[in-house]
């Protein structure tokens, strides 16, 4: 269904379910006879309100079905994404811990160096 035919149902549903529901609105229970008249009323609120959901709601449901599909199609393919990424992920994390040995390694050595250069300094 089109937005167009939605808009069309829409307001095909209101065209008919506003004039029962100003007409019950107008009802004013005193007497038997009126009763009778609101429950009469009643069944056809009853009866409109089945007719519109019986239009909308195979919509509804396809909406559903749809949006299933979309979010089974949007896991598969970030399952896929995450798939494809990996190798580059562990990559990066093993360049990652070389890097931080060998600054933490040359640290070391500038510390030594450092403080042998004290030392004799020391000693000087």
């Amino acid at each position: 269904m089109n937005d167009m035919e939605l808009v069309q149902a829409e307001e095909a549903a209101k065209n008919k379910s506003l004039p029962i529901a100003t007409e019950a609105k107008a009802i004013v229970v005193k007497d038997a006879e009126s009763l009778a008249y609101a429950n009469e009323a009643f069944l056809l609120i009853d009866a409109a309100r089945k007719e519109i959901k019986d239009y909308f709601n195979p919509i509804v449901e396809a909406w559903k079905e749809s949006k299933r599909k979309a979010d089974e199609g949007r896991a598969l393919t970030i399952s896929k994404w995450e798939k494809a990424e990996k190798p580059l992920v562990e990559a990066r994390a093993y360049l990652d811990t070389q890097i931080i040995a060998y600054k933490k390694e040359q640290d070391r050595i500038r510390a030594e160096e450092q403080e042998r250069l004290r030392q004799e300094s020391i000693k000087a």
